[in-house]
């Protein structure tokens, strides 16, 4: 790097942040560690990565002459010294072969690392098209329930399956009162016990994009990086063989893609066929359900749900002799029937459901079949849950 340059404190920090929260903890390669600096004049982009995602986050710079070039320090170390520094203009300076960073009275000499141990990164896939960064983030959190964490099983089976859907929607821009095509993206997981999908609508690109692609990606992947586009209008989306891209003014995400094949089909399991529902008010659940942990058995991890006349009695463990119980009002005129769920993944479906209310459909048998969550306000979310055992009259 040529020359110096100065840079706010808070821009810098949240840069460092977004980047270095993507590095590997042991690289074998110690660069492989650090965070690529590079100056183009008046920006700065700084990448850090991992062999699933590459990440780059812009912000602004102010040098007397245009400084140009890069270089390369410890991410980690940068990142936890950035977030000390006083809320005053920081500025970096290359000398010889390493990095003087002063704030204030402040002032740190940094070693690089070679610039040629880094690895050729990815660039931003090819355009498909744009989507709000606000519905995409809450997309992928409420689909993102349902992922896999166990990355040391099928690895297929932690991702989320998006699919370029290929029948556009007319809709009308509010500005211009012109009717314009849209399309939807289909987001859905799933990890044997439950299944989430959820819909939304983006913007293809003027050629077309990938219309009747279909892409799966790491969901814990996807959901972390959802925080950083959350608060942009739009957020481009790029895709082509074996990776998908994110890309905002300022940040960017490039993530290596898993074998969409290998992913289960689940739209038979959405289609689940059911006898009885019940609406029920989230928060008149959450607690009672909290409390029921307290008293569960740890083995089990079961709640039972009694539900007769507009009443569900929330339940702790598979019998009934198990720890204690308690009322809630919901809507329900079915017959008196009992159903256990696995208390986790109860709470993470109340957690993930769009509104104030949800409705919870299942059928009784001697066959163990899904139970289906649905919002009353959202019909493009629905998310699907194994019962512990069939459901069957209550005593």
């Amino acid at each position: 790097m040529q020359k110096s340059f100065t840079v706010a404190a808070g821009q810098l920090a949240g840069a460092v942040k977004y980047t270095a929260r993507w590095l590997v903890a042991k690289p074998v390669i110690p660069a492989h560690g650090g965070l690529l600096f590079e100056v183009d004049g008046d920006r700065l982009n700084i990448f850090g990565f991992n062999e699933d995602v590459t990440a780059r986050a812009t912000v602004e710079i102010d040098a007397s002459e245009e400084p140009k070039g890069a270089f390369v320090v410890a991410g980690r170390l940068i990142d936890q010294l950035v977030a000390t520094f006083p809320d005053k203009p920081i500025t970096f300076e290359q000398v010889d072969s390493t990095i003087v960073v002063s704030a204030g009275r402040f002032r740190a000499t940094l070693p690089t690392m070679p610039e040629s141990d880094y690895p050729a990164l990815p660039g931003a896939a090819a355009l498909a098209g744009h989507v709000d960064g606000s519905t995409l983030a809450d997309a992928l959190h409420r689909v993102g329930t349902a992922a896999s964490r166990d990355l040391t099983k099928q690895i297929e089976m932690c991702g989320i399956r998006v699919s370029f859907d290929p029948d556009p929607i007319a809709f009308s821009d509010t500005e211009s009162g012109e009717t314009l095509p849209a399309y939807t993206l289909t987001m859905s997981a799933t990890d044997s016990i439950r299944a989430a999908r959820q819909t939304i609508y983006w913007e293809a690109d003027d050629e077309g994009g990938p219309i009747g692609e279909t892409f799966l990606a790491l969901g814990a992947t996807l959901v972390d990086a959802a925080e950083a586009f959350a608060n942009h209008p739009q957020v481009a989306i790029g895709w082509e063989d074996g990776v998908v891209s994110l890309t905002t003014p300022t940040r960017s995400l490039v993530v290596r893609t898993l074998d969409v094949a290998k992913f289960p089909h689940l739209d038979a399991i959405f289609e689940a066929k059911t006898e009885v529902s019940a609406r029920i008010r989230i928060k008149d659940l959450t607690m009672p359900l909290k409390r029921a942990d307290l008293l569960k058995n740890r083995e089990t991890n079961a709640v039972r749900l009694d539900f007769a006349s507009d009443m569900v009695t929330i339940a702790a463990g598979l019998d009934s002799d198990t720890g204690g119980d308690e009322e809630a009002d919901v809507e329900y005129d079915g017959p008196e029937t009992s159903i256990w769920f696995r208390s986790d993944v109860l709470h993470s479906a109340l957690a993930s459901a769009p509104g104030e209310f949800v409705d919870l459909a299942f059928t009784s048998g001697m066959v163990v079949r899904p139970a289906v969550v649905t919002s009353p306000t959202d019909e493009t979310w629905r998310l699907i849950m194994v019962p512990l055992r069939p459901s069957k009259p209550a005593k």
